[in-house]
């Protein structure tokens, strides 16, 4: 069985975390392959906190524009 990449296990002790969020494994899975394609593998936690800032900040300003369109639909709503 093939080793899972350090940037998975790097990821679980900086957050603290047992298991990653399957949408954070995507992402850091897709860091992964891009650093394959250059047969290199990501071996440095800046890299790896980095990513994870960046995956931080995108979800939270998806939740933010997810509850800004519930606003939008909801003044629409009251509109009509």
């Amino acid at each position: 069985m093939k080793a899972a990449p350090l940037i998975y296990s790097l990821a679980k002790e900086m957050l603290g975390e047992e298991d990653l969020d399957p949408q954070l494994t995507d992402y850091l899975g897709d860091i992964e392959t891009f650093a394959s394609l250059s047969h290199s593998s990501i071996q440095s936690r800046q890299v790896v906190a980095l990513a994870l800032v960046h995956y931080l900040d995108r979800s939270t300003l998806l939740n933010k524009i997810t509850s800004l369109e519930k606003d939008v639909e909801r003044l629409k709503d009251l509109k009509d």
